[in-house]
Protein backbone atom coordinates (compact mmCIF):
# COMPACT_ATOMS: atom_id res chain seq x y z
CA UNK A 1 0.00 0.00 0.00
CA UNK A 2 1.34 3.42 -0.64
CA UNK A 3 1.62 5.97 1.51
CA UNK A 4 -0.71 8.23 0.43
CA UNK A 5 -3.45 5.45 0.62
CA UNK A 6 -2.12 4.66 3.99
CA UNK A 7 -3.19 8.07 5.18
CA UNK A 8 -6.33 7.99 3.38
CA UNK A 9 -7.14 4.58 5.24
CA UNK A 10 -6.25 5.37 8.49
CA UNK A 11 -8.91 8.99 8.59
CA UNK A 12 -12.06 6.92 7.27
CA UNK A 13 -11.16 4.94 10.31
CA UNK A 14 -10.32 7.12 12.55
CA UNK A 15 -12.73 9.37 12.74
CA UNK A 16 -16.00 7.28 12.66
CA UNK A 17 -18.44 8.21 15.20
CA UNK A 18 -19.24 5.70 18.06
CA UNK A 19 -22.51 4.81 18.40
CA UNK A 20 -24.66 6.73 21.35
CA UNK A 21 -27.33 5.54 23.71
CA UNK A 22 -28.59 2.19 24.54
CA UNK A 23 -29.50 -0.30 22.09
CA UNK A 24 -30.43 -3.50 24.66
CA UNK A 25 -32.67 -4.04 26.96
CA UNK A 26 -30.18 -5.56 29.09
CA UNK A 27 -27.99 -2.07 28.56
CA UNK A 28 -31.89 -0.59 29.95
CA UNK A 29 -32.27 -2.75 32.51
CA UNK A 30 -28.77 -2.38 34.56
CA UNK A 31 -29.44 1.39 34.26
CA UNK A 32 -32.67 0.15 36.08
CA UNK A 33 -31.31 -1.60 39.13
CA UNK A 34 -29.60 1.41 39.99
CA UNK A 35 -31.51 4.07 39.10
CA UNK A 36 -35.21 2.97 38.38
CA UNK A 37 -38.36 2.17 40.23
CA UNK A 38 -41.44 0.85 39.40
CA UNK A 39 -43.29 3.68 41.36
CA UNK A 40 -47.03 3.00 42.43
CA UNK A 41 -49.50 5.40 42.60
CA UNK A 42 -52.47 4.64 45.54
CA UNK A 43 -55.93 4.92 44.32
CA UNK A 44 -59.09 3.61 46.15
CA UNK A 45 -60.16 0.74 43.54
CA UNK A 46 -56.50 -0.50 42.16
CA UNK A 47 -52.87 1.49 42.07
CA UNK A 48 -51.78 2.83 39.04
CA UNK A 49 -47.93 1.95 38.11
CA UNK A 50 -45.10 4.19 36.41
CA UNK A 51 -41.89 2.64 35.26
CA UNK A 52 -39.45 5.22 36.18
CA UNK A 53 -35.55 6.51 35.82
CA UNK A 54 -34.09 9.22 37.23
CA UNK A 55 -30.40 11.44 37.52
CA UNK A 56 -29.10 14.47 37.20
CA UNK A 57 -27.45 13.84 33.69
CA UNK A 58 -30.43 14.76 31.30
CA UNK A 59 -28.80 12.99 28.42
CA UNK A 60 -28.93 10.06 29.57
CA UNK A 61 -32.41 9.80 30.09
CA UNK A 62 -32.68 11.14 26.51
CA UNK A 63 -30.81 8.07 25.55
CA UNK A 64 -33.31 5.77 27.25
CA UNK A 65 -36.61 8.07 26.21
CA UNK A 66 -34.59 7.31 22.58
CA UNK A 67 -34.08 3.45 23.06
CA UNK A 68 -37.48 3.19 24.29
CA UNK A 69 -39.38 5.24 21.38
CA UNK A 70 -37.63 2.80 18.64
CA UNK A 71 -39.57 0.22 20.98
CA UNK A 72 -42.79 1.94 20.47
CA UNK A 73 -43.31 2.89 24.25
CA UNK A 74 -44.17 6.80 24.85
CA UNK A 75 -42.19 8.59 27.91
CA UNK A 76 -42.06 12.04 29.66
CA UNK A 77 -38.86 13.34 30.50
CA UNK A 78 -39.08 15.66 33.41
CA UNK A 79 -37.16 18.43 35.62
CA UNK A 80 -37.38 18.46 39.17
CA UNK A 81 -35.17 19.81 42.66
CA UNK A 82 -34.35 18.00 45.79
CA UNK A 83 -32.92 20.81 48.07
CA UNK A 84 -30.34 22.70 45.86
CA UNK A 85 -29.87 19.57 42.89
CA UNK A 86 -32.04 19.63 39.92
CA UNK A 87 -32.73 15.72 38.87
CA UNK A 88 -34.14 14.83 36.10
CA UNK A 89 -36.34 11.98 35.49
CA UNK A 90 -38.30 9.56 32.68
CA UNK A 91 -41.67 7.89 33.46
CA UNK A 92 -43.65 5.81 31.17
CA UNK A 93 -47.23 5.05 32.36
CA UNK A 94 -49.69 2.69 32.07
CA UNK A 95 -51.25 4.16 28.80
CA UNK A 96 -51.58 1.86 25.82
CA UNK A 97 -49.76 -0.77 27.59
CA UNK A 98 -46.52 0.92 27.76
CA UNK A 99 -45.22 0.29 31.30
CA UNK A 100 -46.39 -3.62 31.01
CA UNK A 101 -44.05 -3.38 27.98
CA UNK A 102 -41.38 -1.66 29.26
CA UNK A 103 -41.31 -3.94 32.77
CA UNK A 104 -41.42 -7.24 30.16
CA UNK A 105 -38.50 -5.99 28.36
CA UNK A 106 -36.35 -5.16 31.14
CA UNK A 107 -37.61 -8.26 33.65
CA UNK A 108 -35.04 -11.13 32.10
CA UNK A 109 -31.89 -9.01 32.81
CA UNK A 110 -32.99 -7.50 36.11
CA UNK A 111 -31.01 -8.43 39.83
CA UNK A 112 -31.93 -6.11 42.15
CA UNK A 113 -34.99 -4.86 40.63
CA UNK A 114 -36.04 -8.48 39.63
CA UNK A 115 -38.97 -9.09 42.18
CA UNK A 116 -40.60 -6.26 42.65
CA UNK A 117 -40.95 -6.00 38.74
CA UNK A 118 -42.45 -9.23 38.14
CA UNK A 119 -44.74 -8.18 41.13
CA UNK A 120 -45.51 -5.38 39.13
CA UNK A 121 -46.21 -7.57 35.93
CA UNK A 122 -48.26 -10.14 37.64
CA UNK A 123 -50.47 -7.28 38.91
CA UNK A 124 -50.96 -5.42 35.90
CA UNK A 125 -51.51 -8.56 34.19
CA UNK A 126 -54.32 -9.44 36.65
CA UNK A 127 -52.84 -12.75 37.99
CA UNK A 128 -52.53 -11.08 41.47
CA UNK A 129 -54.62 -8.27 43.80
CA UNK A 130 -53.24 -5.08 44.80
CA UNK A 131 -52.94 -6.30 48.39
CA UNK A 132 -50.22 -9.22 47.13
CA UNK A 133 -48.65 -6.80 45.11
CA UNK A 134 -48.06 -4.13 47.72
CA UNK A 135 -46.74 -7.60 49.88
CA UNK A 136 -43.98 -7.93 47.42
CA UNK A 137 -43.11 -4.41 47.38
CA UNK A 138 -43.28 -4.03 51.14
CA UNK A 139 -40.44 -6.77 51.56
CA UNK A 140 -38.48 -5.23 48.90
CA UNK A 141 -38.37 -2.10 51.11
CA UNK A 142 -37.71 -4.27 54.17
CA UNK A 143 -35.02 -6.11 52.76
CA UNK A 144 -33.44 -2.12 51.20
CA UNK A 145 -33.96 -3.18 47.51
CA UNK A 146 -36.42 -0.47 47.47
CA UNK A 147 -36.50 2.89 48.97
CA UNK A 148 -40.08 4.14 50.02
CA UNK A 149 -42.86 4.20 52.65
CA UNK A 150 -44.33 0.72 53.87
CA UNK A 151 -48.11 0.62 52.19
CA UNK A 152 -50.82 -0.59 54.16
CA UNK A 153 -53.58 -0.47 51.36
CA UNK A 154 -57.28 -2.27 51.09
CA UNK A 155 -56.88 -3.61 47.81
CA UNK A 156 -58.55 -7.37 47.36
CA UNK A 157 -58.73 -7.11 43.80
CA UNK A 158 -57.38 -7.59 40.75
CA UNK A 159 -56.14 -4.84 38.58
CA UNK A 160 -58.66 -5.82 35.94
CA UNK A 161 -61.48 -6.10 38.74
CA UNK A 162 -60.75 -3.03 40.39
CA UNK A 163 -60.82 -0.81 37.15
CA UNK A 164 -64.17 -2.51 36.59
CA UNK A 165 -65.45 -1.21 39.80
CA UNK A 166 -63.70 1.94 39.35
CA UNK A 167 -66.32 2.71 36.30
CA UNK A 168 -68.90 1.35 38.00
CA UNK A 169 -68.13 3.73 41.03
CA UNK A 170 -68.32 6.12 38.52
CA UNK A 171 -71.47 5.42 37.04
CA UNK A 172 -73.51 4.82 40.73
CA UNK A 173 -72.10 8.00 41.78
CA UNK A 174 -70.56 7.07 45.49
CA UNK A 175 -69.71 3.69 44.95
CA UNK A 176 -66.85 2.60 46.77
CA UNK A 177 -64.37 -0.65 47.12
CA UNK A 178 -65.05 -2.39 50.06
CA UNK A 179 -62.24 -3.42 52.52
CA UNK A 180 -61.89 -7.03 53.42
CA UNK A 181 -63.77 -6.25 56.81
CA UNK A 182 -66.21 -4.99 55.32
CA UNK A 183 -66.49 -7.73 52.64
CA UNK A 184 -66.82 -9.99 55.61
CA UNK A 185 -68.73 -7.97 57.53
CA UNK A 186 -71.32 -8.07 54.30
CA UNK A 187 -71.17 -11.64 54.09
CA UNK A 188 -72.15 -12.23 57.50
CA UNK A 189 -75.09 -9.63 57.17
CA UNK A 190 -76.42 -11.89 53.45
CA UNK A 191 -75.78 -15.30 55.56
CA UNK A 192 -77.12 -14.18 58.71
CA UNK A 193 -79.87 -11.74 57.96
CA UNK A 194 -80.33 -13.11 54.21
CA UNK A 195 -79.61 -9.29 52.74
CA UNK A 196 -80.40 -9.01 49.31
CA UNK A 197 -77.54 -7.35 47.19
CA UNK A 198 -79.47 -4.38 46.55
CA UNK A 199 -79.65 -4.06 50.63
CA UNK A 200 -76.35 -4.36 50.77
CA UNK A 201 -75.51 -2.62 48.37
CA UNK A 202 -77.33 0.45 49.68
CA UNK A 203 -75.96 -0.58 53.41
CA UNK A 204 -72.21 0.04 51.92
CA UNK A 205 -73.19 2.02 49.76
CA UNK A 206 -71.78 0.67 46.32
CA UNK A 207 -74.04 -0.04 43.49
CA UNK A 208 -75.87 -2.73 43.38
CA UNK A 209 -74.09 -4.90 39.94
CA UNK A 210 -70.64 -4.08 42.15
CA UNK A 211 -72.12 -5.84 44.82
CA UNK A 212 -72.95 -8.79 43.20
CA UNK A 213 -69.74 -8.98 41.55
CA UNK A 214 -67.84 -8.66 44.58
CA UNK A 215 -69.50 -11.69 46.05
CA UNK A 216 -69.09 -13.47 42.89
CA UNK A 217 -65.37 -13.30 42.98
CA UNK A 218 -64.25 -13.03 46.24
CA UNK A 219 -67.04 -14.42 48.65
Amino acid sequence: MKRSEAKTSWKKTRFVSPRRGYSTWKQVAGYFDGDGSPKVHGGTWAVTITVSWSDQDRGILRHIQQFLSQKGISSRLSRFRQGKRTYFELSVGEGGGDALKALKGMQPHLDKKRIQVTAAINYLENRITGNQFVLVLNSEIRKKRRSSYIMRPHLPFRKGDGLYFARASHRFGKGRALTQEQLEAAKHDRTTLGLSYAALARKYGIGESTMYYIFKEYA
